[in-house]
C-alpha cells in the first residue's frame, strides 16, 4: 500500500537522523570532557540528545512492528496498529506527513468494525443468543438481557448484564473470543439461579413480612432485598415463573406482577423485556 512505502521512507529518514544524532552525541560526551567551563550548557545538550536518541530507539524497533501488523487479517492486531499509528502521528509532525492520505487505512478499519458486528450476530444466532439488538458501535443487547460493548480506540470489549455493574473485559474484539466469554457470563449466572420452589418459598415468605407494614402491594424490589438476590438473577428466575402470564398460581394462591416504570425488568423465554415493578398474592376462595 501506498501508505506503507511512505511510512518505511519516513523510517530510513529516522535512521539517518539517529546516526547523525548519535555521532552528535559522541562528540559532546568529548567535549564534556574536555570543556570543564561550559560543562552545564554541555550536560544539557547531552541530556537532550540522550532523550531524542532514546525516542529513536524506540521509534526504529516499534514502527517496522506497527507497519506489519497493517497487513494482518486479524481483527485485533490490525485495529491496535491502525489506533497506536493515529496517536503517534498525532504527536510527531514528521510522522504524520509520512502518513499522508489514510483513507484507504480508515476504510479497512471501518470494514472490520462491521465485520465483527456481523459476525457477533452470526455467532449469537448459531448458538440460540436471540434475539440480538444494538450494533458494532451503540452495542448490543442479547438475549434480552445480557450486553457486548466494544471500546474500538482500546480494542476492549465488555461483556455483562443490564444489572451488572462490574462487567468481564476481554482484551480483544474477535467475535469468537466474545461470544465464548458471553456464554461464561451466562452459564455462571444461571448456575446462581435458585431452585424453583426454595425460590417460591422465599418470595412468598417475603412478601408476608411486608404486606403485614405496608399492604397488598409490594414492591419487588424491596422483596428482592429481603430474599437478597442481584437483580439479574431475579430477573433470570421471574422470567422462568411468569414468562408470558400475568398472574400465576401456587398452592392455591394467585402471584399478580403487575408493571410500572422503574421496576425490575424480567426477559421471557423469547428474550422479550417486560418490567414488573409489583407483586400482589391472594389466596384463592
Amino acid at each position: 500500500m501506498q501508505v506503507i512505502n511512505s511510512i518505511k521512507k519516513y523510517l530510513e529518514i529516522q535512521q539517518k537522523e539517529y546516526e547523525l544524532i548519535d555521532r552528535d552525541l559522541k562528540e559532546l560526551q568529548q567535549k564534556e570532557k574536555d570543556l570543564s567551563k561550559n560543562l552545564n550548557v554541555v550536560k544539557k545538550q547531552k541530556d537532550k540528545a540522550f532523550k531524542k536518541r532514546r525516542d529513536l530507539i524506540k521509534q526504529l524497533e516499534e514502527l517496522p512492528l506497527l507497519i506489519s501488523n497493517l497487513e494482518s487479517k486479524e481483527s485485533t492486531t490490525y485495529l491496535q496498529s491502525f489506533n497506536r499509528l493515529l496517536l503517534l502521528s498525532s504527536k510527531d509532525k514528521q510522522l504524520k506527513e509520512a502518513f499522508g492520505n489514510i483513507d484507504e487505512l480508515k476504510i479497512k478499519a471501518a470494514k472490520i468494525k462491521m465485520s465483527v458486528g456481523t459476525n457477533v450476530r452470526s455467532l449469537c444466532k448459531e448458538r440460540g443468543l436471540t434475539p440480538v439488538d444494538g450494533d458494532e458501535g451503540s452495542g448490543f443487547k442479547i438475549n434480552g438481557l445480557y450486553t457486548v460493548t466494544i471500546n474500538w480506540e482500546k480494542t476492549f470489549s465488555y461483556i455483562g448484564t443490564l444489572a451488572q455493574k462490574n462487567q468481564v473485559k476481554v482484551n480483544s474484539v474477535d467475535p469468537e473470543e466474545i461470544i465464548n466469554q458471553l456464554e461464561l457470563v451466562k452459564r455462571n449466572l444461571e448456575r446462581s439461579v435458585p431452585e424453583t420452589n426454595k425460590f417460591l418459598r422465599d418470595l412468598i415468605n417475603a412478601y408476608q413480612k411486608l404486606a403485614n407494614k405496608v399492604g397488598e402491594d409490594i414492591l419487588l424490589e424491596d422483596i428482592r432485598k429481603l430474599i437478597d438476590l442481584k437483580p439479574d438473577v431475579l430477573s433470570l428466575v421471574l422470567g422462568k415463573l411468569i414468562s408470558n402470564l400475568l398472574t400465576t398460581n401456587i398452592d392455591g394462591m394467585d402471584l399478580h406482577f403487575s408493571s410500572g416504570h422503574g421496576g425490575i425488568a424480567v426477559y421471557d423465554a423469547n428474550g422479550a423485556f417486560r418490567t414488573y415493578k409489583f407483586l400482589r398474592i391472594k389466596k384463592r376462595n
